[in-house]
Parts: structure tokens; C-alpha cells; sequence
């Protein structure tokens, strides 16, 4: 129990420390004419554009280096933007995985084994131990399903019609998921302006 009881302090505690100030990436998936999908990395917008990098290991870098390559889309050309947080469905697995396991820990340690020396009703103590077995082993993988399927959830979707009007209108609510948003509010405005396509 010892050792049950620091491993679930150890995991506590790291998670703060993994959780260090850092810009969080958000896909933009930008739904435009004939129900075409494109967009990347939601960067920045405006009230007639979104701006985005794509969705590469090389733009990626590039990004967190401070040299973008920047694309853009015209709001004339945007039917919808559905948000979802990059990498969340691989962390949102992890994370599922590990509270199925603590879970079923702590349940398989409540239902102690039964040995065989107790009085077996119709073999009782057998199917006890199974079921006790079987909760230690299925945990980790029922808390990772349950994990993917909430991270598949949207984190934002926005209507935009075509309409610049809509952009610019639903803009505050959008924005803040933006890499630039974010840069700025962690960083000040210190760090120089991107020029953006036009």
C-alpha cells in the first residue's frame, strides 16, 4: 500500500512540473468551398482572414522558433473553423490509461483474494478472484478508451458562411486559441510581429 500510495504522489507532483508555461497548439480545421477541408496550426486572425501554419514536424519547429511560415485564408472562403487541441487525443489516452490503472489498483486492493480454505458456495471464491483479476487488467485499457473518445470532441466550432461579417463577429471567441494570442499574453509584446500574408 506503501508503495501504491507513493506512486500516486510521484504522478501528482509531476504533472505540474510537465505543465510549464508553454504556447499550446490548437488545429484549425477550416472547412471551405464544396465542402473542402484545410488549415493547420491556428496562428492569428482577422476580421477578414485566418491565418494558420501547417500542420508539419518542419513548420512546427519553425513556429517555435520564431520564423512561421505563415498561410492564410479569406474569410470569403471559410464555411466553418472546428478547433481542436494538437496532440490532445495521444495525451488524453495517457492520461485515461493512467487513472484506469490507479483505478483498478485501488479496486482489485479492496476485493482482497479469497483463498480457497473459505467456504466456497458454488464456486464463488473462484469467480471472485477472476473478477478481481480481470478489473486489474481491463482498467488501463477502458480508461484509455474513455480518454480518446472525449478528446475527439471539438474544442470550439464557429459558423462563418462565407461572411466576413461573421468573422469578425465571432473573432473574440475564437482568438485566444491562436499561437500569436497566446505568445503575446505569456510573453508581453516584446517579441516582433510576423507579417502576414495579405
Amino acid at each position: 500500500m506503501k508503495t501504491l500510495t507513493a506512486l500516486f504522489l510521484g504522478l501528482l507532483l509531476a504533472f505540474p512540473l510537465a505543465a510549464q508555461k508553454r504556447i499550446k497548439l490548437f488545429r484549425a480545421i477550416v472547412k471551405v468551398e464544396q465542402g473542402l477541408r484545410s488549415g493547420g496550426i491556428l496562428y492569428s486572425l482577422s476580421d477578414s482572414a485566418l491565418y494558420y501554419v501547417p500542420n508539419t514536424p518542419e513548420d512546427i519547429t519553425l513556429l517555435r522558433s520564431g520564423q512561421p511560415r505563415v498561410l492564410s485564408i479569406p474569410a470569403t472562403q471559410i464555411e466553418k473553423i472546428t478547433l481542436r487541441r494538437k496532440g490532445n487525443v495521444g495525451r488524453a489516452v495517457l492520461l485515461g490509461a493512467g487513472i484506469g490503472t490507479v483505478q483498478s489498483v485501488v479496486v482489485a486492493a479492496a476485493l482482497r483474494p479469497i483463498s480457497g480454505n473459505d467456504s466456497d458456495l458454488f464456486g464463488l471464491v473462484g469467480m471472485l478472484n477472476m473478477v478481481r483479476t480481470l478489473v486489474i487488467i481491463s482498467g488501463p485499457f477502458s480508461g484509455a478508451q474513455y480518454g480518446a473518445l472525449i478528446s475527439i470532441i471539438p474544442r470550439k466550432t464557429v459558423r462563418i458562411d462565407k461572411q466576413a461579417e461573421r468573422l469578425r463577429v465571432g473573432r473574440p471567441s475564437v482568438e485566444h486559441f491562436s499561437y500569436r494570442y497566446q505568445e503575446i499574453r505569456l510573453r508581453g509584446t516584446s517579441s516582433p510581429p510576423i507579417l502576414l500574408p495579405q
